[in-house]
């Protein structure tokens, strides 16, 4: 997925956010924010050949550096600040839990995923249920 798709998703996500009233998507890392902005933090996550990427607007950052931003973002921000994690099509499974573990260990509650598919220009909303203990007989319902 090239540039411009990741510029043409971001637009996306900016105007679904203004055109439901709620704050657009932006990133701010030196400016002093309320604790009570909730203005949406959108991190778009692209698998490369050395591992994942991490990316807050035209910032890339590795798994490192994010845990660091998110627990400096969790200072100045209120822990129900929506944190909202995009992973294009390609990322492995396992890349599912990355960005919302970082998030809730630096203290967010209010993390969604989603997975991006270019070539459709669509993404779905991944939800987590309560944890159940493994059976070869899942239940139906």
């Amino acid at each position: 997925m090239g540039m411009k798709s990741i510029l043409r998703l971001c637009v996306l996500i900016l105007v679904n956010s203004s055109l439901l009233n709620t704050a657009e998507a932006r990133h701010s890392a030196s400016a002093a924010v309320s604790k009570k902005d909730d203005t949406q933090v959108v991190i778009v996550l692209r698998a490369r050949d050395k591992g994942l990427e991490f990316l807050i607007g035209s910032e890339r950052y590795k798994r490192a550096d994010l845990e660091y931003f998110l627990g400096n973002l969790r200072l100045k921000r209120d822990q129900d600040t929506p944190i909202v994690a995009i992973l294009e099509d390609k990322v492995e499974l396992r890349g599912l839990s990355e960005v919302p573990a970082m998030a809730i260990s630096a203290g967010f509650r209010n993390v969604r995923t989603y997975v991006y598919w270019p070539w459709t220009h669509t993404m779905a909303e991944i939800q987590f249920g309560p944890v159940m203990k493994f059976s070869k007989k899942p239940p139906t319902e």
